[in-house]
């Protein structure tokens, strides 16, 4: 079943972007699976940000909080990068537990998205969460519009909103081989924390700590 799923994704892709960025994609995914266990995390304090949400004149960030919220438009464009059925599956889970994605538009054009989940996280975190944090997850900006800066702008964009919100503190967590993310998040007010391997063994997540940023 998920092989099956795997080659139609790939299919899809391919379709969609041609062999130059099927073959990017692959180089990428190959990374994963050889780094994939070790995360970096980051923390912001809020408490550090002007209040300010600002964006370029063309760009808009729309927040939504259930399916019902997304348009025939937003749906389309994110079927052109994602399995339709695993991403049905993914935003009826994270809705469910009342997390909120955030559309970033240019121009009117959906060009990426953020998630975002307060109080928690998806699945076991590196470390206890209390009510007034946040936690960023999934930051995507779709490859033709990459390298401006946009994922960025709109991870500031999220915190300044959420400071409004009483949100003190929060956490992104990136996966060691995506450098891209990496990037964007050093263009940001987050701070590196450490870096973290996350197991599961015998039903338990085993968390190992590899490197711890001195307070």
């Amino acid at each position: 079943m998920r092989l099956r799923i795997s080659l139609r994704r790939v299919a899809r892709y391919y379709k969609n972007h041609g062999l130059k960025q099927t073959m990017s994609r692959f180089l990428s995914a190959l990374k994963r699976v050889v780094f994939q266990k070790k995360t970096v995390i980051f923390c912001a304090d809020l408490s550090k940000l002007d209040n300010e949400t600002n964006l370029s004149d063309s760009y808009t960030v729309r927040r939504i909080r259930s399916q019902g919220e997304l348009d025939k438009g937003d749906l389309e464009t994110l079927n052109k990068y994602h399995d339709n059925e695993i991403l049905e599956k993914n935003m009826t889970e994270r809705f469910n537990l009342e997390a909120e994605v955030w559309l970033i538009t240019q121009n009117d054009e959906l060009i990426g998205f953020n998630w975002t989940i307060k109080k928690t996280s998806m699945g076991t975190y590196f470390f206890p969460l209390v009510n007034s944090t946040v936690c960023i997850f999934d930051q995507e900006i779709f490859p033709e519009y990459r390298g401006r800066g946009i994922n960025a702008m709109l991870t500031m964009y999220i915190l300044n909103s959420l400071k409004q919100e009483g949100m003190t503190h929060a956490y992104i967590s990136i996966k060691e081989w995506n450098q891209s993310n990496l990037r964007a998040i050093s263009k940001t007010i987050f701070e590196k924390i450490g870096v973290a391997s996350k197991f599961r063994l015998l039903g338990r997540v085993i968390i190992i700590w590899t490197e711890m940023q001195s307070s």
